[in-house]
Order: structure tokens, then C-alpha cells, then sequence
């Protein structure tokens, strides 16, 4: 007989179901002990599971600890690692003059230049040299041309708004017929960049 079926006995017994003077006698097999065992089986499972979730609670701690320790180890290996860079870390001397200009020459937008140069299609006009000074902001640019009427033009097209750059006439030369560039003008304008 189980436990439940022992209450409902003496529940039965408490309201006078059973009458103990009736003459057909009820027998009941009620084992005690067996009730008391899985009292106790129950009692040790939860004493059990108590347990458990007592040792993981305390292996949650132990674990939480080891991992503050780490992180504490880590911050300061950073703040190590921080501290030897600034150490290392040397600041550069100031350039001079010269290695300044050099930097400037480097970063220079030739597009300003070439820009209005490549924009200029007149026919028989062309370009015979340029030189430019990027570290001093100026330049100088010799175009050969068939007469003087593309002057004018070489100079409208070549103070373009977008050129940055400032170009004025500077000389104009004619040039004989037994010359190698075949005769014709030499006009040479020179560039402030701004």
C-alpha cells in the first residue's frame, strides 16, 4: 500500500466507513516501513539536489574570482604594454626649411598645371617646354605658335578660373624660316600659384 492509499484508510476510518465491531473484518496490508523508505529516498534526493546547487553556487564563485584575478592581470599588462609605447614613442625634430619645401613639392596637385595646358587645343600650337618650381610657387611655359593671333588665346586658357594659378606674358620672339621649329612666334608666360 502506498502513502496516498494509507491516507484515504484513515480518512475512511476517521468518518466511520469501517466499523471495527461489524462482522466481516477488512485486512489491510499497510507497510510502514516501506513508507518510511521512500520518505527517506525523498528526504536524500533533495538533500541531494540542495547540495548540488550549493557546490555550483560555489564554483560560480571560484570562477567569478579567477576571472576578476585575470582581468586584473590583463589591465595591468595593458597599462605595461601603454607605458613601454609612450617610452618608445620619440617625437619627431621640426623640419627645416628646405625639407619642408621638399614635403610641399611631394603633395602638390600638378593638376594645376597640366590642367589649363591639356585644355588649350589650338591648331598648330604647342607646348616647347615648362619648367616649374613647386617649392617656390611659380613656373614658366614656351609654346611655339604659326603667328600671334593664338597669344590671346594660349592666355585666356591658361588663367582658367579652375587653374589656380596666375600666368602673364612674359616675351614673344619671332622665329626665322631656317629655324628647326620651322619659323613662326615663341611666346613664353610665367606662373604665380596661388
Amino acid at each position: 500500500m502506498g502513502w496516498a492509499d494509507a491516507l484515504r484508510f484513515e480518512q475512511y476510518v476517521a468518518h466511520g466507513v469501517f466499523d471495527a465491531t461489524a462482522q466481516d473484518s477488512v485486512s489491510l496490508d499497510i507497510d510502514f516501513l516501506a513508507l518510511q523508505r521512500q520518505a527517506t529516498r525523498r528526504r536524500l534526493a533533495l538533500v541531494a539536489s540542495l547540495l548540488t546547487l550549493v557546490g555550483i553556487g560555489i564554483a560560480d564563485v571560484w570562477l567569478w574570482r579567477d576571472v576578476g584575478r585575470l582581468q586584473a592581470e590583463v589591465a595591468a599588462l595593458e597599462a605595461d604594454v601603454n607605458a613601454r609605447r609612450a617610452a618608445a614613442r620619440v617625437e619627431p625634430a621640426p623640419l627645416t626649411e628646405a625639407q619642408a619645401k621638399a614635403l610641399k613639392a611631394l603633395s602638390w596637385d600638378w593638376n594645376r598645371v597640366y590642367g589649363p595646358l591639356e585644355s588649350i587645343e589650338i591648331p598648330g600650337v604647342r607646348v616647347i617646354s615648362l619648367d616649374v618650381d613647386a617649392m617656390g610657387g611659380h613656373g614658366r611655359v614656351e609654346f611655339h605658335m604659326p603667328d600671334e593671333t593664338s597669344i590671346l588665346a594660349i592666355t585666356e586658357g591658361l588663367n582658367d578660373s579652375a587653374a589656380q594659378v596666375e600666368w602673364r606674358l612674359q616675351s614673344v620672339n619671332r622665329v626665322g624660316g631656317g629655324a628647326p621649329a620651322g619659323g613662326g612666334v615663341r611666346a613664353v608666360w610665367t606662373g604665380v600659384f596661388k
